[in-house]
C-alpha cells in the first residue's frame, strides 16, 4: 500500500497528510501505467479524482500484463487486514 502506518488510525492520518510515495522496495515491479491509475484514484480532492468510468477506461486496462505477479504476500495480508473505521 502507498501509505504506511502501525495501525488504521495512523494510516488514515497519513492518507490525509502525506503525498503519495512509491517506495522502490515495494513498487519497482509495478508498471508506470498502474502507478498513474493508482495516483488518480487516490487524489484527495474528489473534484480531481478519477471517476469509476474513467478508471475502467484507463490505459492500464488496455495493455497486457504478463509480468503481473505479487512480489510479496505481505501486500495481500496488509490489504486483507485493513479495516476502514
Amino acid at each position: 500500500p502507498p501509505f504506511e502506518g502501525d495501525n488504521n488510525k495512523e494510516i488514515f492520518k497519513r492518507v490525509l497528510q502525506q503525498q503519495l510515495d512509491y517506495d522502490p522496495e515495494d513498487w519497482d515491479l509495478i508498471s508506470e501505467e498502474a502507478k498513474d491509475l493508482i495516483g488518480m484514484m487516490l487524489m484527495k480532492d474528489p473534484v480531481h479524482r478519477i471517476s469509476a468510468i474513467d478508471c475502467l477506461n484507463h490505459k492500464w486496462f488496455d495493455i497486457s500484463h504478463p509480468e503481473l505477479v505479487i512480489p510479496d504476500k505481505k501486500i495481500i495480508m496488509r490489504i486483507r487486514d485493513f479495516n476502514a473505521p
